[in-house]
């Protein structure tokens, strides 16, 4: 199956480097002209790729390799996804076929949602603080605390890696045996609250007073 991937930097060397090793495992030329791989970006007249490039990209998917074993879709400043477009894609993320694989580049993953950052595997530059949000003090409280913790520490600008890191412990909590599905669920929906614009502070609630606890 093929593999999503977020490369996650500011620096234009940092991810070519990267594009270049994940290109000589998947056995491709670097190539802009080859079918076999799709660059998606900005339109020089927009501010943003919409569903309708998206879509592009969906169809060209359908396809079988051309030259290769493998294809390369890459999305190049994916922050500039708008919401909708970032929907449209997660299925091609979640459940990529044998021969297609997704790179997105931006210079800072927690401007994506996190139901996308969830399904790829990230590739963060080490030069720049890409730190997760701790959630230790989150994760032990009541629901209480909880509330308390969100309406202090989580804002519109760290709010996604919040959800991811949270995505994170429970994942792999339930990769140890415990049931944990409820509050994955429960992640992504809010995430989806966000997503259609109900406030932060009402996601915020609905997330605090539905999780259980597994501190």
């Amino acid at each position: 199956m093929g593999k999503s991937y977020i490369i996650s930097s500011s620096s234009k060397s940092f991810i070519n480097d990267s594009i270049k090793d994940i290109f000589i495992g998947l056995d491709l030329q670097k190539d802009s002209n080859s079918e076999d791989i799709y660059y998606l970006k900005c339109l020089e007249d927009k501010n943003s790729i919409g569903i309708e490039q998206v879509k592009q990209l969906i169809n060209w998917s359908n396809s079988k390799p051309f030259h290769s074993k493998n294809k390369a879709g890459i999305i190049l400043e994916a922050e500039k996804l708008t919401e909708q477009a970032q929907n449209a894609m997660l299925k091609l993320l979640e459940e990529p076929s044998k021969s297609n694989n997704y790179i997105l580049t931006t210079s800072n993953y927690r401007d994506l949602i996190t139901t996308i950052t969830s399904r790829c595997q990230l590739i963060l530059d080490s030069k720049i603080n890409n730190d997760e949000l701790d959630i230790s003090e989150f994760i032990k409280s009541d629901q209480l605390g909880r509330l308390n913790f969100v309406n202090i520490e989580v804002t519109n600008e760290n709010k996604n890696i919040f959800l991811l890191s949270l995505l994170k412990y429970y994942r792999a909590r339930l990769k140890e045996g415990e049931d944990t599905r409820k509050n994955i669920n429960i992640i992504n929906q809010t995430q989806k609250y966000i997503g259609s614009n109900v406030s932060l502070k009402n996601s915020m609630l609905f997330l605090a007073l539905n999780l259980d606890n597994f501190s």
